[in-house]
């Protein structure tokens, strides 16, 4: 189409949109038709939390090889003189649909590469105050074995956990029920059903396994096929929290695992815990926790019982937002195996005062000073300062 110029030329006239506005016209009209779309009921936009944490120390023992074996008896301890890179914890979690979140955490170290730590679905939508969790869980036994070891306020982990539970704390596959009673407080029963063979079960049928290759390690995955139902592990807990005061708080539990063990019996693990929180004026606070654990287990065919206990109890004072201060005394007394080359101490005692400082919630330095002394008139000290950060957004951890 043309018109007139003043000038009496003929030119183009002007459309009211460039070529390129018409080519975005197909997709202007698929907006408008998706926007009329109704969207299923229920639904809505979740993205996935990512984060990493690291954590790292450096410090002094005069422990010898053999002692740090026993003195420091966490997975992710600082292991000697020097620098310790303990783990960089990777986490992902999120919302599957309308009935399911999941999460996955995964530790990186040097020493032992990449490893999964948990990997599970969660259900959000059961009746009945019902929440059913599956996949590789922590085990919901006591205050300390859930927890991830950025949780917890000290920098190493406690003797009764590591000894008792493992260096890893016990995990497997498995499938975790949960339930709130009807109560006017808070209060919840867990019942889990696992494997009760991975690695880090060394109260059961995880004890035989060995990072050892060969004719070894294959036999006893060969004694530690799971035939039935009655081979897997079972474990039980029931927690309560409520408030006693505006200022005070409450959290107590028992707990029971019971499975076989690689002697063709059973092991039994009790436990006791309590947790209280008193808050002061401003942001300080007051959290004390305690844990109490008896292993009985039967240990050949003579029936012969095994019985060990140990126990944990800290005491952190939050001065400020920022600094804390905090004492851990922890004991172990095990019956060790006559049979073994170089046991270690039958009986151990450690006392570990810590000093924090947190320069906001995603970092944190501490200083711990542990003593540990056996009955055998042994004697070990270590220092160590950690420091850690946090990256992205990390799932929330319970009370």
């Amino acid at each position: 189409m043309y018109t007139s110029s003043c000038l009496g030329r003929a030119k183009p006239a002007r459309l009211p949109f460039s070529f390129s506005h018409y080519l975005s016209l197909p997709l202007i009209a698929t907006s408008v038709l998706a926007a009329a779309e109704p969207e299923p009921s229920g639904t809505q936009l979740r993205l996935i939390d990512i984060s990493s944490i690291i954590g790292m120390s450096v410090g002094g023992t005069t422990a010898d090889e053999h002692e740090m074996e026993w003195s420091q008896v966490g997975g992710h301890d600082p292991s000697g003189d020097g620098f310790t890179f303990q783990y960089m914890e990777v986490s992902l979690a999120g919302a599957v649909d309308p009935y399911f979140t999941s999460e996955a955490h995964l530790n990186i170290t040097p020493e032992h590469g990449l490893e999964l730590e948990e990997a599970f679905i969660r259900t959000t939508s059961l009746p009945y105050s019902l929440e059913v969790e599956a996949g590789y869980m922590l085990t919901e036994f006591g205050r300390y074995n859930p927890q991830h070891a950025h949780v917890q306020a000290f920098v190493d982990t406690p003797l009764v956990i590591g000894s008792l539970l493992g260096s890893e704390g016990m995990r497997d596959f498995g499938i975790r029920a949960a339930y709130l009673l009807p109560t006017s407080w808070y209060s919840q029963l867990h019942l889990s059903i696992q494997n009760g063979d991975d690695e880090s079960m060394v109260s059961f049928l995880g004890a035989g396994h060995t990072h050892e290759e060969g004719e070894e390690e294959e036999e006893h995955h060969e004694q530690r096929d799971i035939s039935n139902v009655g081979d897997m592990l079972y474990s039980l807990r029931w927690e309560n929290a409520l408030a006693l005061s505006e200022e005070t708080e409450i959290k107590f539990g028992l707990s029971l695992a019971t499975g076989p063990n690689p002697h063709d019996e059973h092991t039994v693990l009790s436990g006791l815990d309590l947790t209280m929180k008193w808050y002061l004026s401003g942001s300080q606070r007051i959290t004390w926790t305690s844990e109490y654990i008896y292993r009985q287990a039967a240990a050949d065919e003579a029936d012969e019982e095994h019985t060990d206990w140990g126990l944990v109890s800290e005491l952190v004072y939050a001065m400020s937002s920022r600094w804390q201060m905090g004492l851990r005394y922890g004991m172990v007394d095990l019956e060790n195996d006559a049979d073994a080359e170089d046991p270690p101490p039958a009986q151990r005692f450690r006392l570990s005062p810590l000093i924090g400082w947190q320069p906001s919630e995603f970092s944190k330095i501490r200083m711990q000073y542990n003593y540990t002394e056996t009955d055998e008139d042994a004697t070990v000290s270590s220092f160590w300062l950690n420091g850690e950060v946090l990256i992205g957004n990390h799932p929330a951890h319970t009370f």
